[in-house]
């Protein structure tokens, strides 16, 4: 409200006629209106303007004018859009049950040369910045208008395959998290460029943002970027120290590989079994594991990244330090030190009394490394124990770098070895969990996995939450969907236990009719 309004209806016409004329008529919007108030009847005038001020508070003011060119349009697009009802698959995808199969769909659009819709655009931006790993699936569906958008907010440039220049302004004043993405794409294009703009700013960056930058070093690494990894080692963030180790443990041909090797042959020999024929008739002579532990990590070791105390319940600081070396190690190594295979080795180690350190070593190295041979013969060794699910932890499968023929070969191997349909403890039930490589599995094997199933449905073993729960999802995402009307077949419904097994059926076939349904729709 008017001050001179109010200050008059606050002392009364009586003291103080209400006066229009103070009114200017260069006031904007009311002053004109205020002069045709004036008349005999003070009150009436002051209600008048009251009552006028207190619209126009409401109405609002004319809002300026911006003198700039409008943005040109977004240019007319190259890619078909997609239809209505892929459309609903996408909502379904992103705010329903089944977030598993975005990635599945966005490939598919790709592969089709359609579109996202536009009003979807800010949210798969938003997804972008949250999963920058959906990134290179989203970026080829964005379409013109969502290259015309991302120019719009600056942040988004990082995702829509634009010129780098155009987003490199994000890296001088973007917040944390843009710097990070800014960085990780230029090392996808140009890592040198990436490893010299890093150097530039590293004296200003603090302790954390230096950690999260050096972490993207781990796309394209190479030996090129070893001198300034090294350098990182003497860092006075432990974290930063931590990444550096990290990274150079993942360059074969390292110095901080090669350093891990010189102590690895210093603490561990192999005594391989001697084979001819002066051994024939003769008892087995037995492989053995010689360790002569570190009594603690000195100086160069701490640099290295090994830590003097174990973090493991079951393993002592002489046997962790043991570990932190052999994880730092590519598995190829030792099969080409010693000329032996990987199970061999795994085998003779599992009866060591270092089994712990040696095994778990490998193990972080297999992931180091993707040594797929390596986790194909931890899993071998696995299927041959006794007594499975009773060893240590360091015995389970692992899949790191695990290529699908080898998968199959594997539950193949699994289903042969117990007659009985699939069960929770089952040998072939965590490999058909446990592999999470994408893509279509093998007709035969899902027939096989799917006939096993129902001939357990028909036992009367009890309720297998893992296999329920676990194997028919996985199957569902990795059965060709062309299989779709093959497996909605023959399901034993009359059975007594049936409806124990109902519902899990139902969500295992409703998803695979889902993504049918979505791929078949995107391709027409």
């Amino acid at each position: 409200m008017d001050k001179r309004i109010l200050s008059n209806a606050l002392l009364g016409t009586a003291r103080q006629p209400f006066q229009p004329s103070t009114f200017s008529a260069s006031e904007e919007g009311l002053g004109d209106f205020m002069q045709s108030l004036a008349g005999e009847n003070s009150e009436e005038a002051l209600l008048g303007a009251a009552a006028a001020g207190f619209l126009f508070e409401r109405a609002g003011v004319t809002l300026p004018v911006d003198p700039r060119p409008l943005l040109p349009p977004a240019p007319a697009e190259k890619l078909q859009l997609c239809s209505a009802r892929s459309r609903q698959h996408l909502n379904r995808l992103l705010h329903g049950r089944h977030s598993e199969i975005l990635q599945e769909w966005l490939a598919a659009l790709a592969r089709a040369g359609k579109r996202l819709p536009a009003e979807k655009l800010p949210e798969m931006f938003g997804l972008m910045e949250s999963q920058p790993d959906l990134a290179p699936l989203i970026e080829p569906v964005l379409g013109e208008r969502g290259r015309w958008l991302a120019v719009q907010n600056p942040p988004w440039t990082l995702y829509a395959g634009l010129d780098l220049e155009a987003a490199r302004e994000n890296w001088e004043t973007g917040s944390k998290a843009s710097r990070v993405a800014f960085l990780k794409r230029l090392r996808a294009s140009d890592s040198d460029q990436a490893r010299q703009l890093l150097q530039e700013t590293w004296a200003s960056e603090g302790a954390d943002q230096r950690a999260a930058l050096l972490g993207v070093f781990e796309r394209n690494l190479s030996l090129a970027d070893e001198p300034f990894l090294e350098e990182k080692l003497d860092d006075r963030s432990k974290e930063v120290r931590r990444v550096a180790a990290e990274l150079l443990a993942r360059l074969p041909g390292s110095a901080l590989v090669g350093r891990m090797m010189a102590r690895a042959n210093w603490a561990i020999k192999y005594n391989p079994a001697k084979k001819g024929f002066l051994n024939i008739g003769l008892k087995k002579a037995k492989s053995v594991f010689q360790v002569a532990p570190f009594d603690t990590a000195d100086s160069s070791m701490l640099r290295d990244g090994i830590e003097p105390k174990s973090g493991f319940q079951t393993m002592g600081d002489k046997a962790n330090i043991l570990y932190e070396i052999i994880a730092a190690i590519p598995p190829g190594y030792w099969t080409q030190r010693w000329q032996a295979q990987p199970l061999d080795l795994i085998k003779e180690a599992a009866n060591s009394e270092w089994a712990g350190a040696l095994l778990l070593g490998w193990r972080h190295a297999i992931q180091r490394y993707e040594a797929g041979d390596w986790s194909e013969a931890f899993i071998r060794h696995w299927l041959e124990m006794k007594d499975r699910d009773t060893q240590p932890d360091y015995f389970l499968p692992i899949y790191n770098g695990l290529a699908y023929p080898q998968f199959d070969k594997l539950v193949e191997k699994a289903l042969a070895m117990d007659s009985e349909p699939l069960y929770d403890r089952h040998p072939a039930t965590p490999l058909l969990n446990g592999y999470k490589r994408g893509g279509n599995w093998r007709p035969e094997l899902v027939r096989a996995v799917v006939k096993s199933i129902k001939r357990r449905i028909n036992s009367n073993v009890t309720y297998q939450w893992k296999v329920q729960k676990g194997v028919l999802h996985e199957l569902a995402l990795h059965a060709p969907p062309n299989m779709t009307d093959e497996l909605a077949e023959g399901w034993p419904e009359d059975s007594p236990n049936w409806p124990g097994w109902a519902r899990d059926v139902q969500e295992f076939l409703s998803l695979l009719e889902l993504r049918q349904e979505m791929l078949k729709e995107i391709n027409s």
